[in-house]
């Protein structure tokens, strides 16, 4: 599944964490080698789950939760590596890896393995590619998450890139392409691109098609199994799982699934462009809007606040702007009969660059002016 630019989520654990449990943790070396692990990761007093975090010899990162009241367990693994990462010449192939991670491993070769185990434990499961984030999850009754975990793992030990399901999820893919067309988000989302700096990779088309998932020079399959070896590595890969057994047994099952997982040495990706440039400001863009929606987005250049994530001093700002509360600016555009809706918060975060976005939900016209005398509706 190819996912637009927004705040991201999985099962509830969400990847906020990635580097929260796990950053300030300073251990001395003598508690590094014995334990390799951080058992108290800061948590909010409210909150009465047992957490772990910890690193693998092969540099996965981990977060543990044990929750004794949870009726479901889930994980999630995030790679640092999405669309932004693709080649050139090859647009959606980070999308198309996604895909071809679920079709078998060398340990369960077949093709729905993973799949069915799942849904006959009561579980469920997905993916997503982002610019710089590829996230798989899945939740499952929690007496199979030890084979559900097994099964899991093998995707970044020994996938098994079947040439025979290459063609078949090419079409996935281009289906999926297909299916969101006359989208409105999507078709924002690409105006947006044009806009932005051409040079930022993640302006360019990323969720891939019959055109751009083809052989070349290389083969498509060979293409992609060297994608997978520069990009995918335990050192580039945060895991998290939240069950009811204690955090003990989930630590066992994790050491023993994941740590087979090769560190390559990789690091993760840097963008150098910038996501827009002085010459790109200010501009305007109207988007017509095949739904019935009116939109107004206010979009500012700010800096990526994922390194601020100790303060959130732009999600205050999002606080305050976004609040519906009286004396709120919604509330005053409400009283004007403008506006039903308004939120803010960063979007397409790089790393260094994201925007800043005040989104505003218009009434089909202003009190007092006719519809004919009104611009054509955009977003």
């Amino acid at each position: 599944m190819m996912r637009l630019p927004r705040p991201r989520r999985a099962l509830g654990l969400g990847l906020c964490w990635l580097g929260l449990a796990l950053a300030d943790q300073a251990m001395s070396d003598s508690e590094t080698t014995a334990a390799n692990r951080a058992d108290a990761p800061i948590i909010s007093p409210n909150d009465d789950r047992d957490y772990r975090a910890l690193t693998l010899d092969n540099g996965l990162q981990v977060l543990l939760v044990s929750d004794p009241d949870a009726d479901k367990a889930a994980a999630s693994m995030n790679v640092s590596v999405g669309s932004a990462q693709n080649p050139e010449s090859i647009p959606g192939l980070a999308h198309f890896l996604e895909h071809m991670l679920f079709l078998g491993t060398e340990r369960y070769p077949e093709a729905d393995s993973y799949q069915q185990y799942i849904s006959q434990h009561g579980g469920s499961h997905n993916a997503f590619t982002a610019s710089q984030d590829t996230n798989y999850f899945f939740s499952i009754e929690p007496g199979a998450l030890p084979g559900a975990l097994d099964r899991f793992s093998q995707f970044f030990i020994a996938p098994l890139f079947n040439s025979e399901y290459v063609d078949r999820e090419r079409n996935a893919v281009h289906s999926e392409y297909q299916a969101r067309l006359r989208d409105d988000a999507r078709r924002l989302n690409e105006a947006m691109d044009q806009a932005l700096n051409p040079d930022h990779p993640s302006t360019s088309f990323s969720v891939g098609s019959l055109e751009t998932l083809r052989d070349g020079e290389k083969p498509l399959r060979d293409v992609l199994i060297d994608f997978y070896r520069n990009h995918y590595g335990a050192n580039v890969m945060n895991l998290a799982v939240v069950a009811p057994q204690p955090l003990e047994t989930l630590e066992k099952w994790v050491r023993e699934d994941f740590s087979a997982i090769p560190d390559r040495n990789l690091t993760h990706p840097e963008i150098p462009e910038n996501l827009l440039t002085p010459d790109l400001v200010p501009a305007k863009m109207r988007v017509q809007s095949l739904e019935n929606r009116r939109q107004v987005h206010f979009l500012f250049p700010t800096q990526d606040p994922i390194e601020d994530y100790r303060h959130k001093s732009l999600d205050y700002l999002a606080g305050l702007l976004g609040h519906e509360g009286e004396g709120s600016l919604l509330a005053a555009l409400r009283k004007q009969g403008w506006a039903d809706g308004l939120s803010a918060g960063s979007m397409r975060g790089d790393g260094d660059d994201a925007l800043f976005a005040v989104s505003v939900s218009l009434t089909p016209r202003e009190p007092g002016i006719s519809t004919a005398s009104r611009p054509a509706c955009s977003t």
